[in-house]
């Protein structure tokens, strides 16, 4: 046997079993699917998971696929922690809160839309505030391919996840929860279509030693925000035109937002464009609502 022979068959043996390990391992993780990112209604999203949840925007965007849910939420935190899915108001209708943490009005623009092509939404509860208007980088989970974009979406979603699947933080992930040792302390935000689990942010809230410790840092988070911005204005005004396209009813609402941040907002110089915002806001409803849309505004500032 020549050298040449022998280097072929070490190479041979080499690739061969590279690739099996490589499948193993991708085998394994889109099995145990640690992160949640392709379930909806199967016994795992009762597992019991760490505060931090990984992938949220992957596991929200293939549940409203499947769920198909006629009343969606969209938003950033605020929504995603505020909004129950159990509301009389909307009994005997499929439910799912979409919204995502950090989300920019670019992100919640895109599931919104995404949302609309994959389901049969009837109603839209939007909720929006002026710092998180900019179409700077919101919440990085989101991948564009995330979305529906024209047909196959779940066969691009299936390529798109064993891709995902082959991710060393997945694969420590995985055996963490294979051997049982990874932080089991709340549930998935899906076990709740789509609203996060009050265990886990009344954990999280006692790590940061209490609601008062939490204000301060929250604040500067929320002053951070390069919003309002013209040209997120304009997004914002062209997905609203998609939906009303689509009769997708909307309610929009102002975000809640406690009285240090309004003053911080005013210091910092930014209330003259919040108020701009909030006639923008109006505008952008009242052309709607003459065009045949029904859209309402909510102002809860």
């Amino acid at each position: 046997m020549t050298k040449h022979s022998d280097n072929r068959r070490y190479l041979g043996v080499f690739c061969g079993l590279s690739g099996a390990v490589l499948l193993a391992v991708t085998g394994m993780n889109y099995a145990v699917d640690p992160y949640l990112t392709h379930q909806w209604d199967t016994p795992k999203l009762q597992r019991l998971r760490p505060i931090r949840e990984k992938l949220g925007a992957w596991g929200k965007t293939y549940a409203v696929a499947r769920f198909q849910p006629a009343v969606v939420y969209i938003g950033n935190s605020r929504t995603e922690l505020g909004l129950p899915t159990q509301m009389p108001q909307f009994a005997g209708k499929p439910v799912f809160n979409s919204a995502l943490s950090g989300a920019s009005i670019a992100d919640a623009i895109r599931l919104a839309l995404h949302a609309a092509q994959i389901s049969r939404v009837d109603t839209m509860v939007w909720g929006i505030d002026a710092p998180s208007l900019s179409m700077e980088d919101g919440n990085t989970d989101l991948d564009p391919e995330l979305t529906a974009d024209g047909g196959y979406f779940f066969l691009r979603r299936g390529l798109l996840d064993l891709k995902r699947a082959l991710a060393l933080d997945m694969t420590r992930d995985s055996l963490s929860l294979l051997t049982g040792s990874s932080d089991a302390v709340c549930r998935s935000s899906l076990a709740f279509h789509g609203q996060r689990d009050d265990a886990c942010m009344n954990l999280r809230i006692g790590g940061w030693r209490g609601t008062q410790a939490a204000v301060l840092p929250r604040t500067r988070e929320y002053l951070r925000g390069a919003g309002p911005t013209a040209e997120a204005q304009t997004a914002f005004d062209a997905g609203v035109d998609a939906l009303c396209r689509r009769a997708v009813r909307l309610r929009l609402y102002i975000n809640p937002t406690h009285a240090i941040m309004q003053d911080a907002l005013y210091w910092a110089g930014k209330w003259g464009a919040v108020e701009a915002w909030q006639r923008a806001l109006t505008s952008t409803a009242e052309r709607q609502r003459r065009a045949g849309c029904e859209v309402q505004v909510y102002d809860f500032l």
